[in-house]
């Protein structure tokens, strides 16, 4: 025959409510704490990818000029035809009449999606980055930058410098102010806060 025991009354007891608001109060600091360098952390992940794919977009946009010997262009397109709007979407195609306009038959290499406005600022002097097929992009190219803010001081900002040759390096921070500068010196260009 089967006995049922009953369980003990400690067993079945949980926190008193001191306890439990302890634990809590405790939660609550861990998570005020935490939250500020957590969405610090994710700003710089989403910038340094933003930054990554912009600058893979400039390298494969020359390299696709070298490998196919076809100019190639990379721009913000506005009705196929490339502006300076450097918060649209960006396409990187060949340009085979070099009239920085996606023409049928042009083969599209690649696009980044638009940014976000209030939080971004990507600029170009031109209206597109453009490549030979040698892979030079000729003279008076400019510096492309962008820059993330986030809350109140947190920014992130990139500088890529196109050489006459085609070569693109990054913009170096020699004032260590926490922004790189373009090629005439100045900082990137950030959003206002």
């Amino acid at each position: 025959m089967l006995t049922h025991k009953p369980f003990p009354l400690s067993a079945l007891s949980g926190l008193t409510i001191l306890e439990l608001m302890i634990t809590l109060a405790i939660t609550g600091l861990l998570i005020t704490v935490g939250t500020p360098s957590f969405s610090a952390m994710q700003h710089r992940y989403q910038a340094q990818t933003e930054i990554q794919t912009l600058h893979m977009a400039i390298y494969a946009t020359r390299a696709m000029a070298i490998t196919t010997n076809s100019p190639t262009a990379l721009c913000p397109l506005v009705q196929n035809q490339c502006k300076r709007q450097w918060d649209k979407a960006l396409t990187a195609f060949q340009d085979l009449n070099k009239n920085q306009r996606l023409d049928p038959g042009e083969t599209i290499i690649t696009t980044i999606p638009a940014s976000e406005t209030d939080h971004v600022v990507r600029l170009y002097p031109k209206k597109a980055f453009r490549f030979d097929q040698q892979g030079f992009a000729g003279f008076n190219n400019g510096s492309f930058s962008y820059c993330r803010t986030s809350g109140e001081k947190l920014q992130t900002g990139a500088a890529f410098i196109v050489s006459r040759l085609g070569r693109i390096r990054r913009g170096s921070d020699s004032d260590d102010d926490g922004l790189p500068e373009t090629a005439n010196g100045k900082n990137v260009v950030c959003p206002r806060r």
